[in-house]
């Protein structure tokens, strides 16, 4: 299944049998919105996120995903502080694990600013 999210609301529109996914430019980008997850997606093979998207996610973790091939962030994504009442929350984590077959992981400019970890990690590389 190929899936075009258009608007917030057709994040709902990602299922399990998700195989290629757009995410257009200011997706998830509300103060509220602090978590999404993707690894749940274990058949998706291309993600593709626009600009201005999920800036406010705290975390972004791709793990266990045997089939992704391809990831595009746009400009300005994961890149300012989730807010919980009065604190701001800075953005902990960009990670990607156990994805074999991930050939290509593009990152355009002012995404994960802050970001306290990044790891690209492969059980495959570390036998």
């Amino acid at each position: 299944m190929i899936v075009d999210v258009k608007c917030d609301s057709d994040l709902s529109l990602l299922k399990s049998d998700t195989i290629k996914a757009t995410i257009w430019n200011g997706v998830g980008s509300h103060q509220s919105m602090s978590s999404q997850e993707f690894f749940c997606y274990h058949l998706l093979e291309e993600l593709t996120i626009g600009n201005d998207c999920f800036q406010h996610v705290l975390s972004f973790i791709l793990e266990d995903m045997h089939h992704l091939k391809t990831v595009k962030i746009g400009k300005n994504c994961f890149c300012k502080p989730a807010v919980d009442g009065m604190y701001q929350i800075r953005s902990i984590s960009f990670e990607v694990k156990n994805c074999e077959v991930l050939t290509s992981a593009k990152i355009d400019d002012d995404s994960f600013v802050d970001m306290v970890k990044v790891t690209f990690e492969s059980e495959l590389y570390m036998k």
